[in-house]
């Protein structure tokens, strides 16, 4: 049996959801499982053979994803120590002074000492904890977007939703509903592994070609979640194990154990299926249970939930005579895993040595720097970044379109869709079809004009509203005039005073070395303003005329 060892790099936080006890807070994994490592592999193998939807009839993609292969969760990984995290023992426990620690197994308990949980590193007898860094974002609930077709998206279910769009156009919730991402922070590295045949492993790289690569993991990714890095090393022979002394061993649930049989929660019954294996006597357990519920992006739908003996569930197992007869097996459960869903990493089972140990400072894994950024890399991070700014500048432009429908007079919805459809549906190409449309041409962070909205004949209504509409104290025509820098546009201020240089967005555009208004002046934001302008303009315009309507009808 060979392995891969499967590095992930968190370029920004990454949700990966998990049982909170907050109803307001959605928390986060603390590590890659099996089931996500196998689904970031799965889509780079199925973006290059460009499977799209057909993947599952693909005989070579169910082989290797589905039973050929193990994708085996990523812990946290120390680079510069070349160390990757376990979860520690539910045996072991600390004196309340932190100088003694015991194990269980071996000896027997003693008052002021409490148990030890959490990811930690031993070495050279020393435990040292370790503390996945996460941050905490705030956001509001708004659920009244509407569709491409204008059918609200989550119509139903807001009492005060009426499916219109503002909530998310005000920023806030109608509600008052708040809620919290707890995400791992950015800058960290995991370390998973894949187990397979040499040639199983090998034609997963030829498929998959490049050996590090960008991706998106976890919850709200293409917005400001998820952007990982992943490499991928050489196949490498797994260690054996070495002929364990005497009649016991200890083991070890490196990952959650999903048996086959046994009775939930009965944790004696749930270990029969190893012990049957090795034909061997159980002894002290020290086990938690926890529940799998897993979602299955691909259906829509959640797996029923399933109990597991938690990973750092340890048990000593005798056997009578000694193990020189039974190594071959306790070496198969040991690389090969043991119960259901050993593809997606569960049931990875390890040896662990009781030793004499002592506590050690807590290790803080190296914060890996901004380096060099890829090329892919900074593409990608680039817009997720506009995509946020485009998310305000969207608001602003509704701010902004109701304050100049004040000024607007008889304004009509028609002008405005005639200038939403100059504009153009599409944020690539602005610049040409408002140069072909409307005479715009941008050249140096500047917009000349040339036979454009400007020069429209004075004596037509749509002149007339150019010039007398409003945004702030200028009028609608100065936005189009020769000499209009980008810096002018109405939402560069506002949008540049809420991204200081010491706001999130700020500091992210700081990591792919580009500035906040490099960002502001990008032609998708340009287009998403004015676009989102015209867009709401046009529905006042309407409402407008609507209300006008009703009152003719009245007879007043």
């Amino acid at each position: 049996m060979m392995e891969i060892q499967v590095r992930i790099h968190t370029k920004t936080p990454v949700i990966l959801p998990c049982t909170g006890d907050a109803s307001d807070l959605t928390a986060t994994q603390e590590f890659f499982s099996g089931s996500v490592l196998r689904g970031i592999l799965a889509r780079q193998f199925i973006g290059k053979r460009k499977l799209d939807d057909d993947a599952h009839e693909d005989e070579t993609f169910r082989k290797l994803f589905f039973a050929d292969l193990r994708f085996v969760h990523a812990y946290p990984y120390d680079p510069q120590r070349d160390t990757r995290a376990m979860i520690l023992p539910f045996s072991l426990q600390r004196s309340k002074d932190g100088t003694r620690i015991k194990d269980l197994l071996q000896s027997a308990p003693e008052p002021n000492f409490k148990g030890m949980n959490g990811f930690a590193v031993i070495a050279e007898g020393e435990i040292h904890s370790v503390d996945v860094r996460k941050s905490i974002g705030f956001h509001m609930s708004r659920t009244d977007l509407k569709s491409e077709g204008g059918t609200a998206l989550f119509a139903g279910k807001c009492k005060n939703c009426d499916g219109d769009g503002t909530e998310r156009l005000a920023g806030k919730s109608q509600d008052g509903g708040v809620y919290n991402y707890e995400a791992i922070a950015a800058g960290q590295d995991f370390l998973g592994y894949i187990y397979g045949s040499l040639q199983s492993l090998n034609a997963l790289l030829e498929h998959i070609e490049e050996r590090t690569f960008s991706c998106y993991v976890g919850r709200s990714k293409y917005t400001q979640y998820g952007l990982c890095e992943v490499t991928l090393g050489e196949p490498q022979p797994v260690q054996r194990i070495a002929v364990p002394s005497g009649n016991s061993v200890y083991l070890r649930m490196e990952t959650p154990f999903i048996p086959h049989g046994g009775t939930p929660g009965d944790v004696a019954s749930m270990l029969t299926e190893i012990t049957d294996r090795l034909n061997a006597a159980y002894g002290k357990i020290f086990a938690k249970t926890e529940e799998i519920d897993n979602f299955v992006g691909v259906w829509g739908l959640r797996r029923p939930r399933e109990t597991a003996l938690a990973a750092g569930t340890v048990f000593a197992v005798a056997k009578e005579g000694g193990w020189q007869d039974a190594t071959a097996v306790l070496d198969e459960l040991c690389r090969s895993g043991v119960g259901r869903r050993r593809a997606e990493g569960f049931g990875q089972l390890r040896i662990w040595t009781a030793d004499t140990l002592r506590w050690g400072t807590p290790w803080e894994m190296t914060r890996t720097g901004r380096g060099s950024i890829g090329d892919e890399a900074k593409t990608l991070a680039q817009k997720i970044l506009i995509a946020h700014i485009i998310e305000q500048v969207k608001l602003i432009a509704d701010e902004d379109a109701k304050g100049a429908m004040r000024s607007c007079g008889a304004c009509t919805p028609h002008q405005f869709a005639r200038l939403e459809q100059d504009l153009g549906s599409r944020p690539s190409g602005v610049n040409a079809r408002l140069e072909q449309d409307l005479g715009v041409r941008v050249k140096n962070a500047k917009l000349s004009m040339e036979g454009s909205v400007a020069d429209y004949k004075k004596d037509t209504p749509i002149a007339d509203m150019v010039e007398n509409i409003k945004i702030g104290e200028r009028s609608l025509r100065t936005y189009f005039t020769v000499g209009a820098e980008i810096t002018s546009m109405p939402y560069y201020a506002k949008a540049a005073e809420t991204m200081t240089p010491d706001s999130d967005l700020a500091k992210a555009a700081d990591k792919i070395g580009m500035e906040i208004n490099e960002l502001l002046g990008a032609e998708e934001v340009y287009h998403a303003y004015w676009h989102a302008f015209f867009r709401y303009a046009r529905k006042r315009a309407n409402d407008t005329d609507e209300r006008r309507c009703d009152h003719v009808s009245e007879g007043e």
